[in-house]
């Protein structure tokens, strides 16, 4: 009993102990971030490639978050 208490236990910390491999399902390295998405919940102001427009939506999103904008003087 104790011996296959120790065995279980070993076999338990070192399953414990191994970890798989995080890959990433996003955005590649070499893609600009206003090249597109692959996801549906985009701003319909903002065109697909055009850096102006994302920049355009960045800065927007930014002042909304901006609390001095928010709650003004």
């Amino acid at each position: 009993m104790s011996r296959g208490l120790v065995l279980l236990s070993l076999v338990v910390g070192l399953a414990a102990c191994s970890e798989k491999p995080q890959i990433s399902g996003g955005k590649k390295a070499d893609q600009k971030a206003s090249d597109g998405s692959q996801y549906g919940n985009v701003d319909p102001a903002w065109k697909m490639g055009d850096q102006a427009s994302w920049d355009q939506q960045i800065q927007r999103r930014t002042q909304g978050q901006n609390e001095h904008s928010r709650v003004g003087n």
